[in-house]
């Protein structure tokens, strides 16, 4: 799946769907989101962005993908407001794959938002770049809004990291940005991530 160009999120791959996506060997390259003229520049996941049901990736290549908005090389969103429970969490499981010069404006290899529990086994994230200095060039967690909106903001994304190696991530102007970490709009708690047996650079702020 390579060099596809949209003017939405996902160029690569676009998915919304309550049932299960796997996704297999399958590389996934040089695909981008693009801005036109008078539209918003929310164009997010250019390498694959999945919402919804039950995410897999196993064994695959996701490099030089780039969006304007968040999530280069992938996005994995649970953002309904009738899906913010324990009960409807998105599960996201990627394993034995290559995330790498992927770029963003954040989030330049990967970005997880709203209430997804995620795994990552056996991933290389390195060489991605958020394009907006000092923000996350390799793994962010983004909280805000529901969409459609409601009163309430969507629930905070878990992250359980083995066997992987998260380093060497960028940002524009040379900055040394956060290989892990979550956005300015978290306050209060630390965001669950769990890391074990696994290689990693900078963590941000408010990650535990």
């Amino acid at each position: 799946i390579d060099s596809n160009v949209s003017d939405n999120s996902g160029a690569g791959m676009f998915i919304n769907t309550q049932g299960p996506i796997t996704v297999l060997r399958t590389t996934i390259v040089g695909n981008q989101t693009q801005v036109l003229t008078g539209f918003s520049n929310n164009r997010q996941g250019a390498g694959i962005d999945a919402h919804w049901g039950t995410f897999l990736m196993d064994g695959c290549d996701v490099s030089g993908n780039t969006a304007v908005g968040s999530g280069g090389g992938i996005q994995v969103v649970q953002e309904d407001p009738g899906f913010q429970t324990a009960a409807t969490t998105m599960s996201a499981t990627i394993s034995n794959t290559t995330i790498t010069g992927n770029s963003a404006s954040y989030g330049g290899g990967v970005r997880f938002y709203g209430n997804v529990s995620a795994a990552l086994s056996a991933v290389t994230v390195t060489g991605n770049t958020a394009m907006n200095g000092f923000k996350t060039g390799g793994i962010i967690i983004s909280t805000g809004a529901t969409n459609p909106a409601s009163t309430a903001s969507v629930a905070t994304a878990q992250l359980n990291i083995s066997a992987s190696t998260i380093t060497n991530n960028l940002a524009a102007g040379g900055v040394s940005p956060y290989d892990i970490s979550r956005d300015s709009t978290f306050t209060t708690p630390p965001t669950p991530v769990t890391i074990n047996n696994s290689t990693y650079g900078r963590l941000g702020p408010y990650i535990s």
